[in-house]
């Protein structure tokens, strides 16, 4: 399942939900939750407010029907929406969250929130640099900045430590500055 299918499920499946068809919304979420465990996926899901919650707590009671879920993901899905109504992080977002991290990535260019962005979707640095017009060597350029600054070894820690902070208000702090020119 790619990142938008994914991201379009929940949706969907809260469709279903509200439409009375809750074994199309829970197989529907239920794919989506398998591919959102993999990849690290929180925010997909807790955007989406507490129906995607209610959605959960039907998917952990019958673990069996959804072998691809695992009831961890689910528990750290709960503690989120726990946490977002609380306005505090939670346990994934402490261990991500090291000090000076929030600074470094206030301190994402545009064009790297931008790179991070195209990264989180899942594309490659070639599909990236075709979608950018700039070469491949230039996407890995940025990319080591990115790391360099989030403090990170790997793409996914990259995206995980971007969007544990809020990557939207840092993409339009980076405008601010006025590094969102075209290149």
């Amino acid at each position: 399942m790619p990142w938008f299918a994914a991201q379009a499920a929940v949706p969907g499946a809260l469709a279903w939900h509200a439409a009375g068809d809750d074994e199309a919304a829970l197989a529907l979420l239920a794919d989506a939750l398998a591919y959102g465990q993999r990849h690290g996926l929180v925010r997909s899901f807790i955007d989406e407010g507490e129906r995607v919650a209610t959605l959960l707590s039907a998917i952990a009671r019958t673990p069996a029907r959804f072998p691809g879920v695992g009831l961890w993901y689910i528990d750290e899905l709960k503690a989120a929406f726990a946490s977002d109504v609380a306005g505090a992080p939670n346990d994934g977002q402490k261990a991500s969250l090291r000090p000076g991290a929030s600074l470094a990535a206030s301190n994402l260019s545009a064009r790297e929130v931008e790179i991070l962005d195209y990264v989180a979707r899942g594309l490659s640095n070639k599909e990236i640099a075709r979608a950018l017009r700039v070469a491949p060597e230039t996407i890995k350029w940025h990319l080591k900045n990115i790391f360099e600054k989030l403090n990170v070894n790997s793409r996914i820690q990259a995206v995980r430590s971007g969007l544990a902070f809020d990557m939207p208000s840092v993409r339009r702090e980076a405008r601010a500055r006025g590094e969102g020119k075209a290149r």
